[in-house]
């Protein structure tokens, strides 16, 4: 992965995916860190490259909290659907 990142970095994109395409999981790491692979080549020194991965990893941290903040879309757990329709079921009980 190591060498495969540098040559990528250094604009040998070639050489980069020819080195991952010998593992099975190699695609796979380039897609992952593409973007950020992306970043560091078009950088033109140590100056920028810290420069940009302190704005790429402050714009990560802050969609990691948003992700987390932000209420679930997910069906409701077993027992709160069971509680719910229990609930519903006595009402209607009561109802008759």
């Amino acid at each position: 992965e190591a060498g495969a990142a540098t040559l990528y970095i250094c604009g040998k994109f070639d050489a980069a995916i020819a080195m991952l395409q010998e593992f099975a999981w190699g695609m796979e790491f380039l897609k992952l860190n593409q973007e950020l692979l992306d970043i560091y080549a078009s950088c033109e020194d140590s100056d920028e490259v810290v420069r940009r991965q302190n704005v790429w990893l402050a714009k990560a941290e802050k969609e990691q909290k948003e992700a987390k903040n932000a209420p679930d879309d997910l069906p409701p757990a077993y027992d709160d659907y069971n509680d719910t329709y229990d609930s519903e079921d006595e009402d209607e009980e009561e109802r008759e």
